[in-house]
């Protein structure tokens, strides 16, 4: 048994036994060949391989990366960290990155990995994917065409193209070209819509001009679509929403909610009108469901130029009289 006072010894002090102790022998054998540590910190880095799709691009954790468009079709290696994306063909770097956290599909594209000119696409130029989907039918290949139209790289549209040609394999040509069709009426030509047409059976409804639909309406029918989050973000862009007859009939629980996703999104961003029978002081009792109504108020109400209208129906004014006439018996 050691004695107390032994115990009582600090770490690092020598004993009589012993010759050194392991203080003096770190400092006598170890620190003279110690060097200084790096000056960045250590990162943990994620290793994965990829194939590099006809978009010359590879997907990492749901966003999009570019390389060099000669490497179509290669395979390369991806070592991401929490702040760099890195590409490796034949263990050369071929591409860095600014990892990305933005929205899911988004795409980081470097203008020197891109195509010269339209003649260096080589063997996948935009219209030989357009052809390829027209193999399908027409409205597949005008889908084709809507999403390449509305992206600043067209090769960032390859991928929602291949889907939509792949979903031939599923549901057969006619059926994917009934879901385009009615892809693009509804204004939201993408994959995930056609997927969901196709899912729900809505390709074989028929297929006729919808007649003209308020706001919340329009988000009732982008519900049963699956193009809800498409059809909040077209209303979110519309510069001057006008919201008619507010409150004219009650609200339900769903449409509260819709327009307060209306609402909320559109906010200090553009301009709603809203027109009303109903007094202002009387809109939170006819909204109903008191902390949806406050919510609703709070980004209506208290932010608003409030314009009160007084007197007859204009209607009614300007209706034209009706001509009587007087037969004589």
């Amino acid at each position: 048994m050691p004695s107390p006072s032994a115990m009582r010894r600090q770490p690092g002090s020598c004993t009589r036994r012993s010759v050194s102790c392991r203080r003096t022998a770190f400092e006598t054998i170890d620190k003279p060949v110690m060097r200084p540590l790096p000056a960045r910190r250590y990162e943990l880095a994620d290793w994965k391989h990829a194939k590099v799709n006809i978009d010359y691009c590879v997907c990492y954790d749901d966003r999009l990366y570019s390389v060099p468009y000669t490497l179509v079709g290669a395979r390369v290696e991806i070592r991401a960290t929490a702040s760099v994306v890195e590409l490796f063909h034949d263990s050369v770097r071929v591409a860095s990155h600014a990892r990305s956290y933005g929205r899911k599909g988004s795409a980081v594209i470097v203008d020197e990995h891109r195509p010269r000119a339209h003649r260096d696409y080589g063997k996948w130029p935009p219209e030989r994917v357009v052809a390829w989907a027209e193999t399908i039918g027409p409205n597949v290949g005008e889908l084709a065409r809507a999403v390449m139209r509305h992206r600043t790289h067209p090769e960032t549209g390859y991928r929602t193209c291949l889907g939509v040609i792949r979903l031939a394999d599923k549901y057969g040509r006619e059926r994917v070209d009934a879901a385009c069709a009615r892809a693009l009426r509804i204004g939201s030509p993408t994959a995930k819509s056609v997927t969901a047409i196709l899912r729900n059976g809505l390709d074989r409804a028929p297929l006729v001009e919808p007649p003209p639909r308020g706001a919340l309406q329009q988000l009732a029918v982008a519900r049963a679509d699956g193009t809800y989050a498409n059809a909040l973000a077209r209303l979110a862009k519309v510069a001057v929403l006008v919201l008619d007859d507010f409150l004219l009939a009650p609200m339900t629980d769903v449409e509260r909610r819709d327009l307060l996703e209306v609402l909320e999104d559109r906010y200090d961003r553009s301009s709603t009108v809203i027109t009303s029978q109903i007094p202002t002081k009387s809109w939170h009792q006819a909204i109903g469901e008191a902390s949806i109504a406050d919510a609703i108020c709070d980004r209506v109400v208290h932010n608003a130029h409030l314009v009160t209208l007084r007197g007859g129906s204009m209607r009614k004014k300007k209706a034209v009289a009706p001509e009587v006439t007087e037969t004589k018996t």
